[in-house]
Parts: structure tokens; C-alpha cells; sequence
């Protein structure tokens, strides 16, 4: 079960930010705070409402890719790999996720030469936090994670493994060093084909 701070208030809205010959979405996101509060829970709440079912789309809807997501204080931002919500799934209901396509030759679908990686950014606004534990997920293919703690731009811990594939179900990773103190969460997925995302982020307020 999800938990939200007192006083938790969402306001979704979708904006484009002007550049000089094109928009780029930016994700629907609640209302940010100077620091964190109690222990939130990022499951990405704010992004279900959005008409993003169904298997991943290569590309995917403007409306429904996530560049940079907040709640209870805490920003997700995505700095590598096309993220995106899925709103009829999750654990529960909604989560992210990023798509590596097969490669066509020969009529076979084949693995991309090089594996796709997306990397999200985790930070509280300044504020410091503890990591315990994040959902992930996978469609067909093992899920090979690191993820990093960093304080002052130091790092203060790493956790890399592979995680079996999930067959469609989330597994989750948690952290040994759970009262290790960081202000900024570094997740990244390594890809060869397939859909792979993240749901849960689950910290603590310091």
C-alpha cells in the first residue's frame, strides 16, 4: 500500500515547453516542496489518469512520456532511454517504463547491436533522504540494475546485479544500506530488447 505524507495534495497538469522550432512534453507532475516529508512512496500516482495503455508504442505519445515527474517532494528525471507511463499496469497501477525495439533483418527480429539503458535521476529538492527499495520490472529478458547513492555529488553506495526475468511481474530490489544518507538516487536498466520499468520508489525523509 502506498503511503503519502499529511496534507498531500496532487495537481496534474501537461505543458510543453517552447524551443525555437518544436515542443517537448514535459510530464504531468504534482505541486513540489523545499524538502521531504514522512516517508513517501513514488509510485507515480499522478501520471494515471493519462490514456497510456496497452503494449509499449515505438515512439511513444508525446502525452504519455515522462521527462521529469514529481510528488510529495521528491522529482524523477529522466536523463537517459525514452521513459514513459503506462496507466493500465503497474504494482499497482500506474508505473514507468522504456521500450528497446528488436532490430528487422531478414524478416527475423533481432537484438539491437548495442543494449538501450535508461537512467532516471532521483532528488528530493536539496533535501536529503534514505533509499529502501524499488519495484522493477521486465517483459521477457533479465533485468540488469544499477543503482547508485550520492551525497554532494559523492557516491555513497552502488548496488549492481541481474535480476531473473520477471515474466511480466515486478521483483523487488532492496537496499542493505537503507540508512545510508544521499540526495540524489540513480537508478539505471540495461535493455537488449523489450519493455523494462520501475515502479515504488520507496525513501525515507532524514
Amino acid at each position: 500500500m502506498r503511503h503519502f505524507p499529511a496534507g498531500f495534495v496532487l495537481s496534474v497538469s501537461a505543458v510543453c515547453v517552447a524551443c525555437s522550432a518544436c515542443s517537448t512534453p514535459v510530464s504531468p507532475s504534482s505541486t513540489a516542496t523545499s524538502s521531504l516529508t514522512g516517508d513517501p512512496t513514488i509510485g507515480f500516482d499522478g501520471l494515471s489518469g493519462l490514456p497510456c495503455s496497452g503494449p509499449p508504442k515505438v515512439p511513444a505519445s508525446s502525452s504519455c512520456v515522462v521527462h521529469s515527474y514529481t510528488e510529495s517532494g521528491v522529482t524523477v528525471r529522466a536523463t537517459s532511454g525514452e521513459w514513459s507511463v503506462r496507466t493500465d499496469y503497474g504494482h499497482p497501477t500506474p508505473f514507468i517504463e522504456f521500450y528497446v525495439p528488436c532490430i528487422q533483418q531478414a524478416g527475423a527480429c533481432t537484438m539491437p547491436p548495442t543494449p538501450g539503458i535508461g537512467t532516471i535521476h532521483v532528488t528530493g529538492g536539496g533535501a536529503t533522504f534514505s533509499f529502501k527499495s524499488v519495484d522493477l520490472y521486465a517483459s521477457l529478458v533479465p533485468i540488469p540494475y544499477e543503482i547508485t547513492g550520492r551525497r554532494n555529488s559523492t557516491t555513497v553506495f552502488t548496488l549492481a546485479n541481474t535480476l531473473p526475468n520477471t515474466f511480466g511481474n515486478f521483483a523487488t530490489v532492496v537496499n542493505p544500506q537503507d540508512s545510508a544518507v544521499i540526495d540524489m538516487l540513480v537508478i539505471s536498466l540495461t535493455d537488449g530488447v523489450s519493455a523494462m520499468g520501475l515502479d515504488n520508489i520507496v525513501l525515507a525523509a532524514n
